[in-house]
C-alpha cells in the first residue's frame, strides 16, 4: 500500500497564480517595490530572469474584495523551504496583511515538514522587522555585497 500525501488547503484567499496576465502584475508589483533598494545599489532588474523564475516557483496572488492586492511566491531545494517573493499592493500595506499571509506561509510549510525555512531581505527593508517577529534570525555571516540579509526559521 503507497502511503498517500495530501497537500494542506491554501488559504481562502489565495489563488494560484497561473492565471493570464499574472505574470505582469507580479513582475510590475515586484519592481514597483523593489526598484528603491535596487536603484540604491545600481542593480538592474532583469524580467527575463523574473519570467523564467516565475514558472518554477510555487506561486499564489492574494485577493482582497475580489481585486489582486498581492503576491507570494516560493519553492523547497534540498529540504529547506524559501519564501522567494512577498509584496502586497500599495493600497494594502500597512495593514496587517504580511503578516496574516506570511503567518499562513510558515503554518503551511509546516503542515509539508519543513523544519528550516529562508528567506532574503535587503538589510533597511522595514518587512525585516516582521520577518523577526515571526522567528526568523539573520544567518551568520548572511550579508552580501548587495546588502541583502540571509534569514532563517528553524520550527
Amino acid at each position: 500500500m503507497s502511503a498517500v500525501t495530501s497537500q494542506p488547503p491554501w488559504p481562502l484567499d489565495w489563488r494560484p497564480g497561473n492565471h493570464t496576465d499574472d505574470l505582469r502584475f507580479a513582475q510590475q508589483l515586484v519592481e514597483e517595490t523593489m526598484s528603491p533598494y535596487w536603484q540604491k545599489r545600481r542593480m538592474v532588474f532583469s524580467r527575463q530572469l523574473f519570467r523564467e523564475q516565475w514558472v518554477r516557483l510555487e506561486t499564489a496572488i492574494i485577493m482582497r474584495n475580489e481585486q489582486r492586492a498581492g503576491l507570494i511566491a516560493w519553492d523547497v531545494e534540498e529540504g529547506i523551504h524559501h519564501l522567494r517573493e512577498l509584496h502586497l499592493t500599495a493600497p494594502w500595506r500597512g495593514r496587517g496583511i504580511g503578516g496574516e499571509v506570511l503567518i499562513r506561509w510558515i503554518e503551511r510549510q509546516e503542515a509539508l515538514g519543513a523544519t528550516r525555512m529562508r528567506l532574503k531581505v535587503f538589510a533597511e527593508n522595514p518587512a525585516r522587522r516582521l520577518y523577526e517577529r515571526m522567528g526568523f534570525q539573520p544567518m551568520t555571516n548572511s550579508s552580501d555585497i548587495s546588502g541583502l540579509l540571509h534569514m532563517e526559521r528553524r520550527s
